[in-house]
């Protein structure tokens, strides 16, 4: 019995872990308490059944002269008392045996809050993780998406820009279109002017000459480019009349005006599809 009890105290004592719930820690204590109760409660009985024992051998002794009736009758009160005594043994016995059985289902249900609790730290780790990879992505979008606008914004300005030098371009070849049309409109003016100026002075030199040399020829009019020429005997000859050759000056001029513009829708042109 004293053997058992050890046993029994040594296995109490491994059921030692550590984060226990604290009513499974209260009620193992409060279990090991009456389980220690139940022990002593045991060795009492068992002493008093030793005493009462030795007490019967005494008396057995005793009354061996004494009367056959009453030794029975004193035998059969301590058979009895033997009887309940041995009846609250086994009730102790069977008290002790479900509280180690409760012991090992409370054992039990800590190794099992245990291993939930280890599998909630593992769940909580991988929640974590998840999270970490959840917060890594939602920072790669937003920092795609901050790229994307910004490239957006790059590219408005630059098709902005692209605007204002297409708008720049395009007042300069008008400019420089009007100003090739009003040397063009002043070149032609001036040429006309020269060829009627060369008009009017070839006239009247054939004017001067008719009259002092009495040539029969007479100048009428100017139709569609042919001097209409009166001869002596009435009739009247078409001669074709060239417009005077251009001077070096207005060559050069020329050549310069048509110069400037070449290079100037060469500059519009380039410029135009460098931006395109």
């Amino acid at each position: 019995m004293g053997g058992r009890s050890s046993v029994e105290e040594e296995v109490l004592c491994q059921f030692t872990f550590p984060e226990r719930p604290v009513s499974e820690r209260t009620n193992l204590c409060k279990t090991t308490e009456d389980l220690a109760a139940i022990r002593e409660s045991v060795e009492l009985l068992n002493k008093r059944i030793e005493e009462e024992r030795a007490a019967l051998e005494k008396k057995r002794e005793r009354l061996n002269s004494e009367n056959t009736a009453e030794i029975s009758k004193e035998i059969q009160r301590l058979s009895d008392d033997a009887l309940e005594f041995s009846k609250t043994g086994e009730e102790a016995r069977f008290a002790v045996g479900k509280a180690v059985c409760e012991i090992e289902r409370t054992g039990s249900k800590i190794k099992a809050a245990e291993m939930c609790l280890v599998a909630a730290r593992k769940m909580k780790e991988a929640a974590r993780a998840a999270e970490t990879v959840a917060i890594t992505e939602i920072q790669d979008v937003t920092r795609r998406r901050r790229t994307r606008e910004t490239l957006q914004e790059e590219i408005l300005e630059k098709i902005e820009e692209t605007a204002q030098e297409i708008r720049s371009s395009r007042r300069t070849i008008e400019e420089g279109l009007e100003r090739v049309n009003s040397a063009k409109m002043e070149a032609e003016e001036e040429e006309e002017t020269q060829w009627q100026w060369s008009e009017r002075r070839r006239r009247s030199s054939s004017t001067y000459k008719g009259k002092y040399t009495n040539r029969r020829e007479t100048v009428l009019m100017d139709v569609n480019g042919l001097d209409m020429m009166m001869n002596g005997d009435g009739t009247a000859s078409s001669v074709a009349v060239l417009k005077p050759a251009m001077s070096i000056g207005q060559i050069l001029s020329r050549k310069l005006l048509l110069a400037n513009e070449s290079a100037m829708m060469i500059n519009g042109r380039v410029s135009l599809g460098q931006i395109l």
